[in-house]
Order: C-alpha cells, then sequence, then structure tokens
C-alpha cells in the first residue's frame, strides 16, 4: 500500500486531510477575490424633503464628510442643495416626509418601491431612512426580508407605539440620536453605541473675551415644535436690570424681506411683552461658525428636541448651552457640561438666565 509503514486507513485520512486543505484554501483565494472585485458600499440617506437645510441633513452631510465610500441623497423632486458637501441626488417620488395619518402608507409604500429598485441597480447599496415616511419604507423592505436597510430615528413623536414597532422590525439596524430617545419611546435607556457617531465638524473655539452685557442665542426653524413662545416669554421675565444691554438673536426663517406668518407673530408677540428692542432676527445661517463667536450662551428650550446639532457644535466651540431638563439635549450637557432648567417653564427659564455668570453657568 505505499504508506512508509502507515496502514490503508491512515493514508486514506491523509490524503482526504491534504484534500480539504487544499479545497478549503481555493474557496477562500476565490472569496477574497471576489471581495476584491465587489464594488465599494454605497449609502442613499433618504430624508423626502425638497432641501438640506436643518438638522437632519447636517448630520448626513457630516456623515458624508467622513465616510470613505460613496453617498447618496434622497430626496423630493427638485431638491436643493446649500450645505456642503454637495452630494449626488437620487429623487424618489414627492412625499411629505413627516405625515401621520392614512397618507403615511401609501407614501411609505411609493418610497419602499423606489428604494427597492435602488438596491437592486446596487449591488453594495444601503438604504439609511431618516424621515417617518422613510422608516416606515425601510420597516416594510426588512419586513419583506430585505437586509440592507437601516434607520435613524431624528423626533421625540406623540406616537411612541409607532417607534416601537420600528425598533422591533429592524432591531440593531435602528439608531438614535442620544440615548435619551429610546427611554422616552420606553425601550429602555440605550448607550452611545446604539446612536449615530459625532456628527459635526467642530468649529475652532473663537469667542473672544466680552465684558456684560451678554449675548444669548438661539437655532432653529420657526416650528411649534421648537417652543419660541416659552422662549420668548423666559426672556420677558428676566429682571430689567440684568437684561439691561442684554441680546438675544435668534438664527433661523427666511430673509426679512421675505414675509413669514411664524416669524411676524413671534415678533408680535415680543412687542406685546416689551422685549422686541433686545431681540435681533435673523435668516438662516449655514455654517453657524461666526456666530459662535459672537455668543456668550445657546438657547435650547424646547422639550421636544431629540438631540441639537446646534447644541453640538456650540460645546465644541466653547460655547456654554442652557437646555431644558427634558430633551436629548439633557445627554449632551450631561457629558460636555452646562446648565439645565426645568422644561416648559418661563420662570426657570428666567431664572437661570438671570443666574448666568461671565465665566459660564453655575
Amino acid at each position: 500500500h505505499g504508506g512508509g509503514g502507515q496502514g490503508p486507513r491512515a493514508c486514506a485520512r491523509k490524503g482526504i486531510g491534504q484534500w480539504r486543505v487544499v479545497v478549503e484554501t481555493k474557496e477562500r483565494l476565490q472569496r477574497l477575490e471576489q471581495e476584491r472585485q465587489a464594488p465599494p458600499p454605497c449609502a442613499l440617506h433618504y430624508t423626502g424633503y425638497d432641501e438640506d437645510y436643518g438638522g437632519v441633513t447636517a448630520v448626513i452631510k457630516r456623515l458624508a464628510a467622513a465616510a470613505d465610500f460613496p453617498v447618496v441623497l434622497g430626496g423630493n423632486p427638485g431638491f436643493v442643495q446649500r450645505q456642503a458637501p454637495q452630494l449626488p441626488v437620487e429623487i424618489f417620488p414627492r412625499v411629505e416626509a413627516e405625515c401621520g395619518g392614512l397618507r403615511q402608507p401609501g407614501q411609505a409604500l411609493r418610497v419602499a418601491r423606489h428604494a427597492r429598485g435602488w438596491l437592486r441597480r446596487n449591488r453594495a447599496g444601503i438604504f439609511h431612512a431618516h424621515s417617518r415616511v422613510g422608516l416606515l419604507a425601510a420597516a416594510l423592505l426588512a419586513a419583506q426580508g430585505e437586509r440592507r436597510v437601516v434607520g435613524t430615528v431624528h423626533v421625540l413623536g406623540r406616537q411612541r407605539w409607532f417607534f416601537r414597532l420600528l425598533a422591533r422590525v429592524l432591531g440593531p439596524r435602528l439608531f438614535w440620536l442620544s440615548p435619551h430617545m429610546p427611554e422616552y419611546y420606553g425601550l429602555g435607556r440605550k448607550g452611545w453605541e446604539s446612536c449615530l457617531p459625532d456628527c459635526i465638524i467642530a468649529p475652532a473655539p473663537a469667542r473672544p473675551a466680552r465684558g456684560a452685557p451678554l449675548r444669548f442665542g438661539a437655532v432653529g426653524p420657526f416650528a411649534a415644535v421648537k417652543q419660541w413662545d416659552l422662549l420668548l416669554e423666559g426672556w420677558a421675565r428676566v429682571p430689567a436690570d440684568r437684561r439691561a444691554g442684554a441680546k438675544l438673536i435668534h438664527i433661523g426663517g427666511t430673509s426679512a424681506a421675505v414675509p413669514d406668518p411664524a416669524r411676524e407673530r413671534l415678533q408680535r408677540r415680543a412687542a406685546e411683552l416689551g422685549v422686541a428692542d433686545s431681540i435681533e432676527w435673523r435668516p438662516r445661517l449655514v455654517p453657524l461658525d461666526g456666530f459662535w463667536a459672537e455668543i456668550d450662551c445657546l438657547l435650547v428650550v424646547s422639550r421636544h428636541e431629540a438631540f441639537g446639532v446646534a447644541a453640538l457644535e456650540a460645546l465644541a466651540a466653547g460655547v456654554p448651552v442652557l437646555t431644558a431638563d427634558a430633551a436629548g439635549t439633557r445627554d449632551l450637557v450631561a457629558e460636555c457640561g452646562g446648565g439645565m432648567f426645568a422644561a416648559d417653564s418661563a420662570a426657570a427659564l428666567a431664572a437661570a438666565i438671570t443666574a448666568l455668570r461671565r465665566d459660564g453657568i453655575p
């Protein structure tokens, strides 16, 4: 049997073992070659918006700037880009990205069909949903067995059952912006590992030393969830001697030359409270680097703020943040330092502003 003193069975085992090594090595080389030839991953970040203004697209663009693979934005027909970097755009059927009610399932089905077609054309593509309709579309695709879908929750919504359902369907493929968010939805507190990474380009700390009076800032669109009425009420309650010469600068909305009913209503309310002269309304600004060098403190008054990209940028620039103790910004302040006041309380906001000192928030 020519086995060098070994029996036939030993020779057979040795031959089979060598054959397995050869086959496994060949298969491993084939897999490596396939991986080498495979196209790089491509992420399609879907918002369903008309333009790239706001915290959601700011997060996406910061992720794109740090990525070493192609990134595509998904939006409505006529999508407009103003923020850098400029990204390729995949046009989806027009939807109201954050709509609810009976229209939402139909709109999500249209988005899911378009996303499925894009995934078929892009073998290494990943569909990443960022809006309410997009998240439902991602859940529909995942329920049909599609694994290349993920989603990120950007809001503290009222219909908590909807987001708990998303968490059940998407599992670890559903991301958050802060550890507070899953706790808000009754899913228990999670760590930062369940959240998207830091999504800002940190501005250089450049606040010049200035004496009193202080300059306060507020950033965001004229949406009800931002609770700008609460900001005005709190600002008006600050004692006149502490508010004398101080300035509140709001960034957001359209230019003063363009009619804006929401801005005009807030301006009338400020006049009624007698604080119109101490408030400056500016149109939206991207990026905000120069703004951070101009203010002494950023005010985040909404209890509905899921995270706050503006708050993160302010903290990175060395600007203190005073925030409501009920929102996602609580996590940022707890990690990075700042101050908090009782949510929905104009009196608490006024007291916190009054107690502010030049060397930070006590």
